[in-house]
This record gives structure tokens, C-alpha cells and sequence, in this order.
């Protein structure tokens, strides 16, 4: 099927839209290896901070991030506030406006459609639909879609699995919430800035943990994370061009 094509817009027609859609769901589907055990483990560890059922899936159904929600049970076990868990939702992705504006250039959509495309945008939907150089909407918001559902299906396993995991011992429940936040962000660092950008952070959470309310203690350790990581990053590049 031909697409016409104006420098970065793709304007497709209906079939078109259909198979670009299944294409970008389906590609997302070995994703669900990593995405369902993940959600398993939130709704487990969530379980743990007293959380009901309801609550626990419904938080995945309108946060949909592995990383804000597994920081959010910080937050709601330190402090149950509205805006403290608000604070650390929108910091820990904040990244995605970035996305969605590139996203955005590459695809003149209507209003609606911008509304449904950024409410699935995802790190690794972004990643698949802009595997071939060209973002197209269809492939974003059917890869995103896609991890919806897988992350939705390991919510709702680990949730009705609360009951059961609730009689292990407390202290290996306490270990589900870091341990999964680490295997979601262990893919990520492969580069010396992103390493730095995780010490850096790990480090301003540690010092801040216990002395200021933890939302506060987050937002400082992803200013400072990222702007060490930064540093680093500029001090890579200088050196490369000197050498």
C-alpha cells in the first residue's frame, strides 16, 4: 500500500492507518516478557503497602509507568498525599513532553488524536515507531496500546496474586519494589553519562531520604541525576573532539 509522503508526513488512508497500527501493537508483543512480570511485581509490592485491589489497578490503568508507579509506593507508604504522589509521577516522566514534541513534528493530527496518541506514549512505543527514521502515529499508538495491555494483564495477575504473596516474610516483600525499579532501569545504562546520571541520583535519594518528605527527595535526585549526567555527557564529547 502507498503512502504519500510530504518531507516528514506520512498522510495515510483508513487501510493503511489499520495495518500500521497492528504493526507497531505487534512488534511491541515480546516486550510483554519484561513488561508483565514488572507489572506482577508492582501490584505485589503495592499489595504490600496496603493498597486494594481497586486502587492497585486503576493506578495502572491512568499512570500507565512502571517507573512512577513503583516510586509512587515510596511516596504513598511515607506520606499518602495527592500531591506528593502527583509531584513524582510528573517527574519521573517528564521526559515524555520531549517525545511527544518530536512525535508532534513528524505528524500533523488532530486534536483528539494528539490526546490519544500521548496518552500511550511510552519510552519503548517511541522506540519502535521510530525504528525506520520515520515516525508514524499508527506505529506509535499501536506499540503503545500494545504495553498497555501487557503491563495492565501483569497488574491484574500480581493483584489477585496479592493475597497469596502477602504471607511471605515482610522484609521480602520490601525487597520487591527497589528490585524491580532496578530491572526496569538496568537496560538503560549502557552508556558512562547514564551511569553517572544513576550514581548521582541514587546518591542525592540516599543523603535526602529520612530528612525531607520523599516527593521533595525524588524531584532533587532527578535534577541532580540529570544534570550530572549531563556534565558528564559534555565532558565525554569535549574529550572525543580533542582527541
Amino acid at each position: 500500500m502507498d503512502i504519500t509522503t510530504t518531507g516528514d508526513l506520512n498522510i495515510p488512508n483508513e487501510q493503511t492507518d489499520r495495518r500500521l497500527l497492528r504493526d507497531g501493537f505487534v512488534a511491541m508483543v515480546p516486550l510483554w516478557s519484561g513488561a508483565i512480570p514488572t507489572g506482577i511485581a508492582f501490584a505485589v509490592a503495592a499489595h504490600n503497602t496496603r493498597l486494594s485491589f481497586i486502587e492497585i489497578q486503576a493506578m495502572s490503568l491512568t499512570v500507565f509507568s512502571a517507573g512512577a508507579q513503583l516510586a509512587a509506593l515510596a511516596v504513598v507508604a511515607d506520606s499518602p498525599s495527592l500531591g506528593a504522589y502527583a509531584l513524582v509521577v510528573v517527574t519521573i516522566n517528564i521526559h515524555l513532553v520531549l517525545l511527544g514534541v518530536v512525535a508532534g513534528r513528524s505528524n500533523r493530527l488532530s486534536h483528539w488524536r494528539k490526546v490519544l496518541v500521548a496518552t500511550f506514549l511510552t519510552d519503548s512505543s517511541f522506540a519502535i515507531s521510530a525504528r525506520e527514521g520515520v515516525i508514524r502515529w499508527q506505529v506509535l499508538l499501536g506499540a503503545g496500546l500494545s504495553m498497555y495491555v501487557g503491563w495492565n494483564i501483569g497488574t491484574l495477575m500480581g493483584a489477585l496474586a496479592g493475597g497469596a504473596a502477602s504471607r511471605l516474610p515482610s522484609e521480602q516483600l520490601a525487597l520487591v519494589a527497589p528490585l524491580t525499579f532496578l530491572a526496569v532501569l538496568a537496560p538503560v545504562i549502557r552508556t558512562s553519562p547514564a551511569l553517572v546520571t544513576l550514581l548521582a541520583a541514587g546518591a542525592t535519594m540516599l543523603l535526602l531520604t529520612g530528612t525531607v518528605p520523599v516527593g521533595v527527595a525524588l524531584l532533587a535526585a532527578a535534577v541532580i541525576g540529570s544534570a550530572a549526567g549531563s556534565w558528564w555527557d559534555a565532558r565525554v564529547r569535549d574529550r572525543v573532539v580533542a582527541g
